[in-house]
Parts: C-alpha cells; sequence; structure tokens
C-alpha cells in the first residue's frame, strides 16, 4: 500500500518547512525514496513544531540523539510510537492538539515509508494498527452492552413494579383507561 501523494519530491535545496525550521540538519538526499522523503519532510516540519533541539528532545523521551539525527535524515524510519511522541510533545508544548485528519496523514506517510524501505515492519505495523483497532472496537462493544444491561435492568424493574400494582389492586396497567373511555 505505497502512499500516493500526487505531489512530486521536493528538491532538498528548497525544502518544503522552510529555512526557520532546518533544526540545524542538512538537506535531505535526494537519492531518498520518494515515500521517505515525504515522510521524513513532514517529520522535520512536527519536530520544528516543537521547539526543543534534539538534545533536550532526546533527554525528555529517552531516546538517542544519534537517532533522532538519523530518522531526521531519512537513514531509518522512526517507530510509531516516535511519531506518537512527537504528535504528544506538540500538544502539550501548544496546547492544541493536531487534527484527526493530520494525525491520519502523518500515520499514513509513515505506513508508505515503512513500505518502501522495510517490508517486514510495514507488515507488523499493520498488523498493529489492525489490532488496535479491534481494541478499540471491543472496548466499545463491552460499553455497549453494558448500557444494553442497564436499559434491561430498568425496564425489568419498571414492569415489575406494575405487575405489584396489579396484583395488588387487580387492576392491569392500561385498564383504567379502558374503563374511564366506558362512561
Amino acid at each position: 500500500m505505497a502512499v500516493n501523494d500526487d505531489q512530486e519530491t521536493p528538491s532538498p535545496e528548497t525544502p518544503p518547512w522552510g529555512e526557520q525550521a532546518t533544526l540545524g540538519l542538512k538537506p535531505l538526499s535526494p537519492n531518498l525514496e520518494p515515500e521517505v522523503y515525504r515522510f521524513v519532510a513532514e517529520l522535520r516540519i512536527i519536530f520544528g513544531h516543537t521547539g526543543i533541539s534534539l538534545g533536550e528532545f532526546a533527554r525528555r523521551h529517552y531516546r538517542d540523539k544519534s537517532a533522532l539525527s538519523r530518522y531526521l535524515s531519512g537513514n531509518r524510519i522512526p517507530s510509531r510510537d516516535l511519531l506518537d511522541e512527537l504528535i504528544a510533545e506538540i500538544t502539550g508544548l501548544r496546547g492544541l492538539p493536531l487534527s484527526i485528519d493530520m494525525e491520519s496523514h502523518l500515520h499514513r506517510l509513515h505506513l508508505g515509508a515503512l513500505e518502501s524501505r522495510d517490508r517486514r515492519a510495514y507488515q507488523i505495523q499493520l498488523l498493529n494498527d489492525l489490532l488496535e483497532k479491534s481494541t478499540t472496537e471491543l472496548w466499545q462493544a463491552r460499553q455497549r452492552i453494558k448500557e444494553l444491561e442497564s436499559q434491561l435492568s430498568q425496564n425489568e424493574d419498571e414492569l415489575s413494579g406494575e405487575r405489584q400494582l396489579t396484583s395488588v389492586t387487580g387492576i392491569e396497567s392500561g385498564t383504567g383507561d379502558r374503563l374511564v373511555s366506558r362512561f
């Protein structure tokens, strides 16, 4: 499942993240796979929005600064966890979460980069995504079961109350309405 953005790979001379967000990194190699290039360019944008250095991010998240540098140069593809840590860092620093669309876009770019570089890691990530989706659906189904059980219990309680009223008065619910309509 290759990422198919109908964009050409940007040239390394004009980085899409602009001069202010280059983070002191070398331009991306023009030899990177297009999917990797697009993902790493976005990764650099995200990292630039944290406003912190590689070293500071590495300390905060117990990461190796050299590994971060390799991720931001396109030499290695990071795990989804690192991408999610970056997203969380931006949210924490800016107080504004990324939109669901932007997060999905970044995850698609990540999958595309994985697929072009490391087929096995790509397949594992797909399975992890499926497991996460299934876990969420299971939790939602369990919540719905609890809601339905609660509604059932309330209905049974109401029915039991009506039965007690019927046994005490000898009049079924709704019978009073029929008696009144006769007169």
